[in-house]
């Protein structure tokens, strides 16, 4: 992870936010394999709210081989498996999850 991501995960309550992190991923990657999607990478980036002191929060960014749209089309399907995946996640992760970690995607092809 990186150190600033370190930073965030490493201590008080988001000290659970690393593992969850990890499941993350391995969820993105589960659902890019199954559905075949041409993820080509997840970049994992720490943004520090300008208007809101003191609130960091983690966006999950895959970068797909397509156009944006057939990207858009896999956050859309990739959302819906969230649902589950948060319903099992003990309390403590799930408020995690909801308030710490957004998910944003990007596509390498213009057309």
């Amino acid at each position: 992870m990186p150190k600033d991501l370190d930073r965030l995960v490493g201590h008080g309550k988001k000290a659970n936010l690393g593992p969850l992190v990890h499941r993350v991923i391995a969820e993105v990657h589960s659902a890019s394999g199954s559905e075949n999607w041409p993820l080509n990478r997840i970049e994992l980036n720490l943004y520090q709210d300008p208007e809101v002191a003191g609130w960091e929060y983690l966006v999950v960014l895959s970068v797909f081989d397509s156009s944006f749209q057939a990207a858009n089309q896999c956050l859309s399907k990739f959302y819906r498996r969230l649902d589950e995946f948060s319903s099992g996640l003990k309390s403590g992760e799930r408020t995690l999850f909801r308030r710490l970690i957004y998910f944003d995607v990007v596509a390498t092809q213009t057309a």
